[in-house]
């Protein structure tokens, strides 16, 4: 740890060493990451891809501090975050992280405009901000499941450009997909199987 309390190597934004997440299903437990290590520099374009079950969703969760490594080091923007209490996870993943997610996660009670005002209440942005801006929050790192696993090649093309927009903005970028044609726009493609990276590639590019 260096003399301002910052660990973690230095240009990389996101640092996971020897990261491992278990989940109890009644007297079973799966073990859906395993002793994952992985960096992600500021303003990468990643691809995660891997089977269904190889852990890429639990990989992105972590990442986004939805939820906490079961064992591991975790580095996001040279603090470590695994040993953060909940009140400052949600203040990290609040300032930090936006989220792409295939089923929306929109909370039923709300409006749409307060399921995106929602994540504004908690960063105490005032009503009269929050309705005049919905991207007031501008996080530094989105990550994506399977944003264009539900539509058409069109509509796939159209959000992925929009990532990668983003992305020459100077925004980092993980997308989690099935899809090769995804996989090629971005800087680089992780692979994982069985919850662990069994390739890290350098892709197509994001053209």
């Amino acid at each position: 740890m260096g003399a301002d309390g910052q660990v973690g190597r230095d240009g990389a934004l996101i640092e996971l060493a020897g990261v491992a997440k278990t989940f109890a299903l009644g007297p079973v437990r799966v073990r859906a990451l395993e002793w994952v290590d992985l960096a992600v520099g500021r303003g990468e374009l990643v691809g995660v891809m891997g089977p269904s079950g190889s852990g890429k969703t639990t990989l992105l969760h972590v990442i986004g501090c939805l939820m906490r490594p079961t064992s591991g080091r975790y580095v996001l923007d040279g603090r470590a975050v695994d040993s953060l209490d909940e009140f400052a996870l949600a203040g990290v993943r609040n300032r930090n992280v936006g989220f792409v997610f295939q089923a929306f996660n929109l909370l039923p009670r709300f409006t749409a405009l307060g399921n995106v005002e929602l994540p504004l209440v908690y960063a105490r942005v005032p009503a009269r901000r929050r309705r005049a801006r919905a991207l007031v929050k501008r996080p530094s790192i989105i990550l994506a499941d399977e944003p264009t696993g539900n539509l058409d090649s069109a509509s796939g093309r159209a959000i992925m450009d929009m990532l990668v927009e983003l992305n020459r903005a100077g925004k980092t970028v993980i997308v989690v997909t099935h899809e090769q044609m995804i996989a090629e726009r971005t800087d680089r493609v992780v692979h994982l199987l069985d919850g662990r990276v069994v390739s890290d590639e350098t892709a197509g590019g994001a053209g």
